[in-house]
């Protein structure tokens, strides 16, 4: 190394001392957006994949989720493989009730006002709270398999009802609460399991839901739905193909309207602000990169400016533009290369720290690049 570099460089203390500085505080700076910046992406990875967008069909007002007696149109809109939304769905669950009555059941008599007990259609236990496992709900006993797949006229009931039975079918006469007194059916259903207590709801699977409202109506095919989106990354282009297939939602609109509930403001939200956070920062980094191109610039005229007329000698006595650029840069570049040292033993970021030193370096080279250039007899003249 050139001997008198040192001494060379610390004719300028307060300069040198400056330049240290503040390329710790930059390369610190740069560390701390870079990690931040990541940080921030992590975090939206996270909420995109974790946040859970709950969807619920309403009516048209998009004041009631239950009870809604849709028909056919909605049901397809959500549900088989070749519904719009299906692949847009997750854990979907659906119910459809109807009425019955039943004297196997315990229910004699028939009040006009309501026809019978519940018997509730339904996907998945976790439908109903009362059998929901995921809710501590009470245990099941089936006497078939895979009965929440099935279409077979078979059902549950509790085993208070089922202890009086005297045999494992029960001849139901079932209505549906859409079709206002009309809507029934005689159907022989088979006992596939119970569930502890002595309730009188009978539950049946959708499918086979679906296959009495075959026989009764097709008008009250739906009476809930709701499911999360499989994907948030799809989440707008969900929204679209919803918009197409479901009404908005108006206060005013007319019995038989139904809409899409996406309840996504808390996603939405959140991924906003982190994103936000994203972009800002990559508009951050460009303009410290550019400001460490500024800085490497000003402070090397700074330190060459009075040394011009030692260039010019330099230059006279055969020393080569090249190598008088180099000797210049290296004594510029020693205390920077030092202030990012200890700006990457603070921040524990090379990347950003490499990228604020090549900014800074280009700055010097730039600086010098006039100086070194210049003839000595023009630079000679400027000191007569």
């Amino acid at each position: 190394m050139d001997p008198y570099l040192w001494k060379r460089i610390w004719r300028r203390p307060w300069l040198s001392l400056c330049t240290i500085i503040i390329t710790v505080l930059m390369c610190v700076l740069m560390g701390f957006l870079m990690h931040y910046r990541q940080t921030q992406e992590e975090k939206l990875v996270e909420a995109q994949q974790s946040l859970e967008i709950f969807c619920q069909v309403s009516n048209g007002q998009g004041t009631a989720t239950d009870n809604l007696h849709a028909p056919q149109e909605v049901l397809c809109h959500i549900y088989g493989d070749e519904a719009p939304l299906a692949p847009y769905i997750r854990d979907l669950l659906m119910t459809k009730d109807y009425e019955f009555w039943a004297p196997e059941s315990g229910i004699t008599e028939w009040n006009p006002t309501h026809f019978g007990v519940t018997m509730k259609g339904m996907n998945s236990p976790e439908c109903w709270e009362w059998i929901n496992p995921a809710a501590g709900g009470i245990a099941l006993q089936y006497f078939v398999d895979d009965f929440w797949n099935s279409e077979e006229f078979i059902c549950l009931v509790s085993e208070g009802i089922y202890a009086e039975l005297v045999s494992d079918t029960v001849d139901m006469l079932v209505h549906d609460p859409a079709s206002n007194n009309n809507g029934r059916v005689k159907v022989t259903f088979t006992i596939a399991g119970t569930y502890p207590g002595s309730a009188g709801t009978v539950v049946i699977s959708f499918g086979t839901a679906q296959k009495l409202a075959e026989l009764t109506t097709l008008r009250g095919c739906l009476d809930s739905a709701s499911f999360y989106v499989s994907d948030n990354l799809l989440l707008d282009e969900m929204t679209e193909i919803a918009a197409e297939q479901f009404e908005p939602v108006d206060p005013l609109a007319s019995p038989g309207k139904f809409t899409l509930m996406i309840r996504d403001e808390q996603y939405r939200a959140t991924t906003a602000v982190l994103e936000q956070n994203i972009q800002r920062t990559a508009l951050l980094l460009p303009l410290v990169l550019l400001l460490g191109l500024g800085v490497g610039f000003l402070i090397s005229f700074l330190a060459t400016r009075n040394e011009r007329r030692t260039y010019a000698l330099m230059r006279t006595l055969g020393m080569t533009a090249r190598k008088l650029f180099l000797s210049v840069l290296r004594e510029q570049l020693v205390l920077v290369l030092l202030g990012g040292a200890i700006g990457y033993l603070v921040s524990g970021e090379f990347l950003p720290v490499a990228a604020f030193l090549l900014c800074y370096g280009v700055g010097c080279a730039a600086c010098l690049i006039k100086s070194i250039r210049v003839p000595p007899t023009a630079i000679l003249r400027e000191q007569e």
